[in-house]
């Protein structure tokens, strides 16, 4: 995946940090803390298995609690990040947000 394009499946990597970045100015706390080290671990891992995507794993790592943009709301954030993600286009990472 190149990471300077949004494929429109998932956003890119520079995206993915905008958008979260623009969420923490939404909603400061630790969960942005929390989404770095999950993609930055996502990451890791995937660049330890065969056939996975490295990049591809850091952004939905990175974004997997994005619904938290929206505020403190307990487990509605799932809800709240699936249809963020969905109203971008962001086919194959709102099902991932959705499962979180």
């Amino acid at each position: 995946m190149d990471s300077k394009k949004s494929t429109g499946i998932i956003p890119s990597a520079e995206e993915a940090e905008r958008l979260l970045e623009d969420a923490g100015k939404r909603n400061p706390g630790l969960w942005i803390k929390h989404s770095r080290t999950a993609g930055c671990c996502a990451r890791k891992i995937a660049e330890k298995c065969p056939g996975m995507e490295a990049d591809k794993a850091y952004v939905m790592g990175l974004l997997h609690d994005i619904g938290r943009r929206e505020g403190i709301m307990d487990m509605k954030h799932i809800i709240c990040g699936y249809r963020f993600m969905k109203s971008k286009g962001y086919v194959d990472i709102y099902n991932v947000v959705n499962l979180n």
